[in-house]
């Protein structure tokens, strides 16, 4: 990286983390495929599992409805979570 870049650790003792994405709401989600976890990351704050005993999730992303998209790599499908879970 050049000399001008800031590098910050926004979360730390994450196993396998595989996949991220932003909230409207302003937070991060990170997956963690090894241990099958959805995480919420908030300014200045541990990592908080939001989602659990998923399978192996990859990749995530939001829609336009605060929906949550999880690409699952031992089902090999796509789910979707809304506000309710």
């Amino acid at each position: 990286l050049p000399d001008d870049i800031e590098v910050s650790r926004v979360a730390s003792g994450l196993r396998f983390p595989t996949g991220l994405a932003w909230a409207r709401e302003g937070f991060l989600v990170v997956a963690d495929g090894e241990r099958r976890e959805i995480y919420r990351v908030d300014t200045d704050q541990r990592p908080k599992p939001t989602h659990q005993d998923l399978n192996a999730a990859q990749a995530l992303a939001y829609d336009s409805q605060s929906r949550l998209y999880i690409c699952e790599a031992a089902t090999r499908r796509v789910v979707r979570l809304d506000k309710r879970g």
